[in-house]
């Protein structure tokens, strides 16, 4: 098997809890990012080694609505000692398991590695590795359409009880899909209230996204890449 459990002992495997080495193919663009060849992880007390490119299960990307952040998860199944690994997508968020010194989910054998954000049924959009301590998450919020000559203000709904620590909002111009930071040319701003899970954007009247570049109805306006603690 590709990602076949490395027999060891239980010396060595203990000496190895929350141990990640985690490489994601496709950083840089938009196709899927896969499990790279090398990789190896601990999960649950086992240790496993791809010797070869691991693709998550496709069912469990379709289940994964567009604009939300796809984690990509690992579970151990078969006989201990002879385990083999599943990758999975899922828009639950992980929670920190201290025992194990890892990302896991409901299931305690069900380790959280990395994640993508869905842009559409092939946007594999921005990659990242999971934190191996309990550092920075980071999870991407499409705008949606937003003509921004016409309206200065639109509302995101996000999980009011994330700990956001920062947040960074990308405009899409139209058709030629240049990004711009909302704060560009100090003409932008944003606010969020943690009690509501509202997140607001706008822009200055008379600034430079009120033109006819930002006027496109039915375009997704561009993306909010939230930083934040779990």
């Amino acid at each position: 098997m590709a990602n076949a459990q490395i027999a060891t002992s239980l010396t060595i495997v203990n000496s190895l809890l929350g141990f990640q080495a985690i490489s994601l193919t496709n950083f840089a663009t938009s196709a899927q990012s896969l499990i790279g060849a090398g990789s190896k992880v601990e999960v649950a007390g086992a240790f496993f080694n791809f010797t070869s490119n691991e693709t998550p299960n496709a069912s469990s990307w379709t289940a994964v609505g567009t604009g939300n952040t796809a984690y990509i998860i690992v579970t151990p199944s078969g006989t201990a000692g002879t385990q083999i690994l599943t990758a999975y997508y899922s828009d639950t968020a992980p929670v920190w398991d201290v025992a194990k010194q890892g990302w896991y989910g409901s299931s305690t054998s069900t380790r959280y590695v990395g994640s993508v954000y869905k842009a559409g049924t092939s946007g594999y959009e921005y990659a990242n590795i999971a934190p191996p301590d309990r550092g920075m998450w980071t999870r991407e919020v499409a705008i949606g359409p937003w003509n921004m000559l016409s309206v200065s203000t639109v509302v995101l709904t996000v999980d009011a009880n994330l700990p956001i620590r920062s947040v960074e909002c990308i405009i899409y111009r139209d058709v030629t899909y240049v990004s711009y930071p909302l704060f560009y040319l100090a003409s932008g701003n944003w606010s969020f209230e943690k009690n509501t899970g509202l997140l607001t954007l706008s822009h200055v009247g008379g600034g430079w996204f009120e033109s006819t570049n930002f006027n496109d109805p039915t375009q997704n306006r561009g993306v909010v890449r939230i930083g934040y603690t779990l």
